[in-house]
């Protein structure tokens, strides 16, 4: 698991003064844990710490109970995606991979292992300074799981990434905290985050300003949407088919993100499912 205790780092002269300001949480096993906020509110600078690349100026970040320069096997215990091109350009995306397996220690099946798991196995020769912004991402992934490590740290997805990988990473990061992974992912993207994590942690200029369940983070969301109909149940699934996430409620209600209003009311249409009622979620 990772712990967040009272975690401050300070700006310098900047404004405001703190980057991150007294931030306590937990990210536990078996479940995503969403950093979210707008550019600036600290995503990353608890991400680096958590790392070991930004040195907090009080407080700890911890990986199993311990700061990450004192994990005995840090491959195999934490991965990390925080940059989007942390290759060298001229290397093979096979080659990247091994070069990073050899500096970890790891075994060579590894690698096909990623490669396979990513997709990326029938790219493997491609030089990595010619792959798309998707597919760049599925190679920072595949580095990040090298050492099939028991915690994963991620940043958020580049811009420019395809839809495709956008699901395709939203499945595996899913799939890996069903295998029972602590997942922490930073973004600011709010209808990515309801599709991936299970608790939501806001941010805004380093300071925590809220801790939800993903229940709960969906019902208050911007641009979520109620939706009340008798027949809520095949709905749900309409929807979901369509990439949107419906959230059931009592009396036939659900809580939609993913879409506006008129597209949820176009896919309920094509359905012929009558809609009672279609509003912003308060």
């Amino acid at each position: 698991m990772i712990e967040v205790r009272m975690l401050t780092k300070r700006r310098g002269a900047q404004l405001p003064p703190y980057a991150v300001d007294h931030l306590t949480f937990d990210a536990l096993p078996g479940r995503v844990t969403g950093l979210l906020g707008p550019p600036g509110a600290g995503k990353s600078t608890v991400l680096h710490a958590v790392m070991g690349l930004v040195e907090p100026d009080s407080g700890v970040a911890l990986v199993n109970g311990r700061p990450f320069r004192a994990l005995r096997a840090p491959a195999a215990e934490i991965g990390a995606l925080l940059f989007p091109r942390a290759f060298h350009p001229a290397a093979t995306v096979a080659g990247h991979l091994r070069a990073r397996a050899r500096a970890d220690g790891l075994p060579a099946g590894r690698v096909d292992a990623v490669l396979q798991q990513s997709g990326l196995a029938p790219l493997a020769d491609r030089p990595t300074h010619s792959l798309t912004a998707g597919l760049a991402h599925r190679l920072g992934l595949a580095s990040a799981l090298l050492g099939n490590p028991e915690t994963l740290v991620l940043d958020e997805a580049p811009a420019g990434m395809d839809g495709p990988t956008r699901i395709w990473a939203r499945g595996l990061v899913r799939s890996v905290a069903r295998d029972g992974c602590t997942v922490l992912l930073a973004g600011r993207d709010i209808d990515e985050m309801c599709r991936v994590a299970d608790q939501v942690i806001v941010l805004a200029e380093g300071v925590r300003m809220a801790e939800l369940s993903m229940a709960a983070f969906r019902a208050v969301a911007p641009g979520s949407i109620r939706v009340r109909s008798l027949e809520a149940s095949r709905l749900v699934g309409v929807l979901e088919a369509a990439g949107m996430t419906a959230d059931a409620r009592p009396d036939h209600t659900l809580i939609v993100t993913g879409a506006g209003a008129a597209e949820v009311r176009g896919r309920a249409a094509e359905a012929g499912i009558l809609l009672e009622e279609l509003a912003l979620a308060g």
